[in-house]
């Protein structure tokens, strides 16, 4: 099911009629969860993120940046003197519409972006432990980040991911849990 995910996803870019530069994207993330209600204390965990994505001219301070990463996320509770890793693993869909404070097509300059983000969930671990089947396969939320490009080629960014969906699919049903993630990424254009 994953990979047809994926095929959609590529089909989905290719049905563009024209596409500027393909870019390898790669960065951190600092990830975390939010539970309601708060039962315990959660803690942002590192991971990162890697992938492709592609920008187009809407217009000439306007641009629309789908992608498609490998992105680490979860969270950590601290018990006692055991620290506790929630490992999430997703196929992760931003969306993103880029507003350049120079043109679209410009070599440099800052942008800001905003846009929808959707997941879709590879693999729970919570230390050796499956819990896939706790967790709901897609995740949907908002981002909204800014950058600058370096040149024709190079790029970087950050933003920040706030999710919209409950997350909770087998856990206590009064619970609700929300992923948001901070990401910084440095991009490469061929």
């Amino acid at each position: 099911k994953s990979m047809n995910f994926f095929i959609s996803i590529l089909f989905l870019f290719s049905s563009f009629p024209m596409i500027s530069q393909i870019s390898i994207r790669a960065g951190v993330n600092m990830s975390n969860q939010i539970l309601d209600p708060s039962i315990v204390g959660v803690n942002n965990k590192i991971g990162f993120h890697v992938g492709i994505m592609d920008e187009f001219a809407l217009s000439e301070n306007l641009s629309f940046r789908p992608a498609v990463l490998f992105s680490m996320r979860g969270a950590k509770q601290d018990l006692l003197d055991t620290t506790i890793y929630a490992n999430l693993n997703y196929i992760d869909v931003p969306l993103t519409l880029l507003y350049n404070f120079g043109a679209a097509d410009a070599s440099s300059g800052f942008f800001v972006e905003v846009g929808p983000d959707i997941m879709y969930l590879l693999s729970a671990k919570m230390e050796d432990f499956d819990v896939k089947e706790s967790y709901k396969k897609i995740d949907f939320g908002v981002l909204g980040g800014l950058g600058y490009k370096v040149n024709d080629h190079i790029g970087i960014g950050a933003n920040y991911y706030l999710g919209l969906s409950d997350n909770n699919y087998s856990f206590d049903a009064r619970l609700k849990i929300k992923n948001t993630n901070i990401s910084a990424y440095l991009n490469y254009s061929f």
